[in-house]
């Protein structure tokens, strides 16, 4: 019981630490100063991208380590510890220079730890199809409890400090830095014939099913931060009616029409989409168990499909509210779905190593290129105003977006995943040795 409620905490933690500033990081970037950075959205796009760029490199190293020379929650204790340094100096940071230097630095610690806690979490588990859900849903909580604290110390204060969400994911970093210490250990497999796990890792590219999951799963997360990217300005942007009510009438058009809600109430907002992840996560195994890998990891496909169709076709706080809780298929039945089965089809040996790659491929090259995609498609969907206009309850205001347009690009794309994904991955069931 104490080795489940240590694994419940350090996936609690790890996912709470990204979650404090990663969600709300979009209006922070380019919100105003004195709270914000005021960033193009070019230069938006370049920071997300930094993240899943530095998961690119450092995922197999850290992988290999941990399959081959250090207890894999020894590696977790050093990079949490060094990365709240970062955090602290990236919260006090007010330029794009500054701001790409301690974020850069961050995110080459933190990237490689999602993969080890998923490693180090099932390598103790009786039962990983049905247990690893249970544990996997605390990082939901985490990510949800965390943006709860940003939101409730930004209501109770008069004045918004700049920078607090990376001071809160700097004091979590910490804390995780010092429960990995306490977590059950992972010895590496020294014995193991094949020095190099990440490179045996890679000879899973020869199963097709295994292929497919890897390029669709590549596919797929280009939008992933067409979700975090967006979401936030979308919510807080002005209303049709109140651009009507403010702007010329050659300026007004209905795809530059956001929801109008007030800026302190996006955590909120922001934190249904971990609300049905909780969900989620708890039904998965029910999921696996009925579905199977197949279907279930498709219904997260279609999920992420009818998020981006409901931002194009419907404006209304209610149904982008359907639209935000649909995280919790996107994430527990695609991304944790997917996990698992990489997890069943690779040998103990190269368990970490595995994780890796499946890191790489989605909150890596995937991320990467959706980041820089989303940021460029902004940058041609934005207009700016000839003067700056203030708006009561959300500020002033130089520049429209035009939200549809730059949400037709997830919708097409995910479209034809839904059309393809089915008749490419067809697992067989003798495929899944380790966790059958």
């Amino acid at each position: 019981m104490r080795r489940f409620g240590l694994l419940f905490v350090l996936m609690f933690l790890e996912f709470a630490i990204w979650g404090a500033w990663l969600p709300v990081a979009g209006s922070y970037f380019q919100g105003g100063t004195p709270v914000g950075l005021g960033l193009s959205g070019m230069q938006m796009g370049i920071l997300f991208a930094l993240m899943p760029a530095c998961s690119i490199f450092m995922s197999p190293i850290f992988g290999n380590l941990a399959d081959r020379v250090i207890n894999a929650e020894k590696l977790m204790a050093v990079l949490h510890l060094l990365s709240a340094c970062a955090l602290l100096g990236l919260s006090r940071q007010t330029t794009f220079a500054g701001t790409f230097t301690f974020l850069l630095i961050h995110c080459l610690l933190f990237s490689p730890t999602v993969a080890l806690a998923n490693a180090v979490v099932l390598h103790h588990l009786d039962d990983p199809v049905k247990q690893f859900g249970n544990i996997r849903v605390a990082g939901t909580i985490g990510w949800m409890v965390s943006l709860w604290i940003l939101s409730g110390l930004r209501s109770i204060r008069t004045i918004q400090i700049s920078g607090d969400l990376f001071v809160i994911a700097a004091i979590l970093s910490v804390i995780l830095g010092v429960v990995c210490l306490f977590v059950p250990k992972v010895p590496p497999a020294k014995s193991a014939a094949n020095r190099y796990a990440f490179g045996k890792a890679m000879q899973l590219m020869k199963n097709p099913n295994f292929m497919m999951l890897m390029v669709f799963s590549l596919v797929i997360c280009t939008q992933f931060d067409f979700f975090y990217m967006f979401t936030p300005g979308y919510l807080t942007a002005p209303s049709l009616d109140v651009l009507k009510r403010y702007l010329p009438e050659s300026y007004v058009q209905s795809g530059f029409a956001g929801l109008g809600i007030a800026p302190a109430k996006v955590s909120f907002y922001m934190s249904l989409a971990q609300v049905s992840e909780v969900v989620m996560m708890l039904s998965l195994p029910y999921f696996l168990k009925g579905l199977g890998y197949r279907w279930t990891i498709y219904l997260g496909v279609i999920a992420w499909f009818l998020r981006f169709v409901i931002y194009v076709f419907f404006t209304s706080v209610a149904a982008t509210v359907i639209s935000i809780m649909l995280h919790g298929f996107c994430i527990a039945c695609f991304l944790v779905g997917g996990s698992l089965y990489v997890a069943g089809v690779a040998s103990v040996d190269i368990r970490s190593s595995a994780q890796a790659l499946y890191a790489i491929v989605t909150f890596g090259f995937g991320r990467v290129i959706g980041a820089i995609l989303g940021g460029y498609i902004e940058s041609i969907n934005t207009s700016s105003l000839p003067a700056q206009i203030s708006i009561p309850g959300i500020g002033s205001i130089d520049k429209l977006v035009n939200w549809q347009a730059i949400f037709v690009i997830p919708t097409g794309i995910t479209f034809a995943c839904v059309l393809v994904f089915p008749f490419v991955f067809r697992p067989k069931q003798n495929e899944i040795t380790v966790l059958a």
